[in-house]
């Protein structure tokens, strides 16, 4: 049965359709002139699918330690939990894939339990956080251990970071905004990183420790700077002095079981979760009245990327403007704020939900 490029959102699947001479209709997800691969010409998709069918165990060869809870479909699992399908397909069609790439028809047709994940010395040794979930190391991070803590292994979460690189050139720019009292705003001197004696906890900055927080429109800073009605803001222009090599947070989840982050894939598998959490927490709307000791956990990841001396911020997804995202720069003298203005918030739409 072959499928096309555009049945897959897995950047490394699409990669390898996408170098495919073969173009035509898809039988599957019936698109039109869409390079299509044939798992019975060319092995390469089946060799990298039977190393994640090698994760599961089957429910009649499962430990009788592993809850009944905890076994699905493998066709649920590779739903909910790996971002390989695009979402548009339905579940009769993921399965003709599979059934086209799959030897074991056990895995098919009995519910299936990654084992790995309900192995405590397993995930102690090889998840980025030693219980195996991100709510346990926050907690210890936030009231028991701050500084001298080995709830996260470090180890683990590198080759991860690594995957999450993004180049910018020089010349890139980016936006920052700042409340005035009056229509005459801030200069450009005035509206960059503060000193650390009037740094208040941010999302990757502990208190008193600065970071140039840059946004990637205007829109994003108004939102982000929380303006109100007839406020008076100063935008200011920042340009990239040299090129630079950031985190991007945003795209953990595109990370690939098919990439080579780790050699064994069952570490992907235990970590991955992890991975999603730690995206969602740097995103994680807070109200202005907040306890600063709720960015404890993103500030010790900031931190650490900080330590490794490869990299020069980390870019994560908009709180208040899903269209846009932030930097957190950790040396302001890579940018220059080139322009500023001062206008004025003439309008404001609010969407509100029942609680």
């Amino acid at each position: 049965m072959r499928f096309c490029i555009e049945c897959f959102i897995d950047l490394e699947i699409r990669n390898i359709i996408g170098q495919s001479q073969n173009i035509g209709d898809c039988p599957i997800c019936n698109k039109k002139s869409v390079s299509l691969y044939d798992p019975d010409k060319d092995l390469s998709i089946k060799e990298a699918f039977d190393r994640l069918f090698d994760l599961y165990t089957t429910e009649s060869e499962a430990s009788d330690i592993i809850p009944k809870s905890a076994f699905t479909t493998i066709i649920e699992d590779l739903i909910d939990n790996w971002n390989i399908f695009n979402p548009n397909l339905k579940v009769s069609q993921i399965r003709k894939i599979l059934e086209s790439l799959c030897s074991d028809i056990n895995l098919l047709t009995q519910k299936v339990v990654i084992a790995e994940n309900y192995n405590p010395i397993y995930l102690k040794e090889n998840c980025i956080v030693n219980t195996g979930k991100w709510l346990d190391f926050s907690n210890t991070i936030k009231n028991i251990n701050r500084f001298h803590s080995n709830a996260l292994n470090t180890i683990r979460l590198k080759p991860y970071l690594e995957g999450l690189v993004k180049l910018y050139p020089k010349g890139m720019r980016f936006y920052r905004g700042r409340i005035a009292e009056n229509e005459q705003g801030f200069s450009k001197y005035e509206i960059g990183m503060p000193p650390p004696k009037v740094t208040k906890s941010g999302r990757a900055n502990s208190y008193g420790i600065p970071r140039l927080y840059l946004a990637s429109d205007e829109k994003t800073v108004l939102h982000e700077i929380r303006s109100s009605m007839y406020d008076f803001v100063t935008l200011g222009i920042f340009e990239l002095k040299k090129d630079i090599k950031v985190i991007d947070l945003q795209n953990i989840d595109k990370l690939s079981p098919f990439s080579n982050y780790d050699a064994d894939i069952a570490l992907f598998a235990i970590n991955k979760q992890i991975l999603h959490d730690i995206n969602n927490e740097m995103a994680k709307p807070l109200r202005n009245n907040a306890n600063p000791i709720e960015y404890i956990p993103t500030q010790y990841i900031s931190d650490y990327v900080h330590s490794l001396k490869e990299y020069d911020g980390i870019e994560y997804k908009s709180t208040m403007n899903p269209n846009g995202y932030n930097l957190a720069i950790f040396d302001p003298t890579l940018f220059e704020c080139i322009n500023t203005e001062t206008i004025q918030v003439n309008e404001i739409n609010y969407i509100w939900q029942k609680i």
